[in-house]
């Protein structure tokens, strides 16, 4: 069954963690501590406050490098531990298709593709070649044994075995990438349009008045006017959205919100020990 592996490249992630940690313990010892005289007590102070700024910042820093972290690009091993081969006969087990679409793929994230470099190919093809299983014309071959290809933009890209048998037996996947994480969407609620009114029909049989003089025509007998012109209203009322639809909400991370509140918690307590 295909699985996916999330990689962690920020390796420098527990430097950040353990200076901070020495920030705090810093603090609290200078907190602590009592001066013998007063030019102790002000470079006392002034390390106090030099020592708060670095704690500020290298919280700020450990919560960007673990914000990083939880939105990085995703790795996914196609063919788990089986890596590329032909499709299992269980009727049971995933297809490629199948365990795409239960994924989501987006900008920035990779496919690894793991086989016998002897026994099979990977190549990136077009949709006709995909649905034809042809292996003549591909758009990149990988023969190397353990092939990455990383997603550098939005849209289906297709893979096919080298083997055409093989890709004849269903070896083959299609991948939809979605936008980057990174870019904003618009939404539709957004989107307004103007309509302009329509000009008013001139009268064709009525002439302007010569420049500088006034001419009061009286109304026929038998003609009334209306006391106030008409006036149109037109009221907009919201519509509630469809019965089963919720507009979509994005996702808070555990592990942002965690490290978040080990931020807080390491600057209040900071803050605390000062004024012991």
């Amino acid at each position: 069954m295909p699985t996916k592996t999330i990689t962690h490249p920020h390796h420098c992630l527990y430097l950040y963690l353990y200076l901070s940690i020495y920030l705090s313990l810093s603090l609290a010892l200078l907190a602590t501590a009592k001066p013998f005289s007063r030019s102790l007590e002000l470079q006392m102070n002034y390390l106090k406050m030099k020592s708060m700024q670095g704690l500020i910042v290298f919280s700020v820093l450990l919560l960007i490098m673990i914000q990083k972290s939880a939105v990085g690009a995703i790795e996914f091993k196609v063919g788990g531990e089986k890596g590329w081969s032909l499709p299992s006969d269980n009727s049971n087990a995933l297809t490629y298709n199948q365990w795409a679409e239960m994924n989501r793929f987006q900008v920035g994230d990779s496919l690894l593709f793991v086989y016998q470099p002897d026994n099979d190919l990977v190549m990136h093809v077009n949709n006709v070649d995909y649905t034809n299983c042809n292996t003549a014309t591909p758009i990149v071959t990988y023969s190397d044994g353990k092939s990455v290809f990383t997603f550098n933009q939005s849209g289906p890209f297709h893979f096919i075995s080298g083997i055409r048998e093989n890709c004849l037996k269903n070896e083959k996947l299609v991948v939809v990438v979605m936008a980057d994480r990174s870019g904003d969407r618009s939404s539709n609620s957004n989107q307004t349009t103007s309509v302009s009114p329509s000009p008013a029909p001139s009268d064709s049989t009525t002439s302007p008045a010569p420049s500088g003089e006034i001419e009061i025509v009286p109304a026929p007998d038998g003609m009334q006017f209306p006391s106030s012109p008409p006036t149109d209203s037109i009221v907009l009322s919201p519509t509630s959205a469809p019965a089963g639809l919720e507009s979509p909400q994005s996702s808070s991370s555990p592990v942002k919100f965690a490290s978040l509140i080990v931020s807080i918690g390491a600057f209040v307590g900071s803050l605390v020990f000062l004024d012991l």
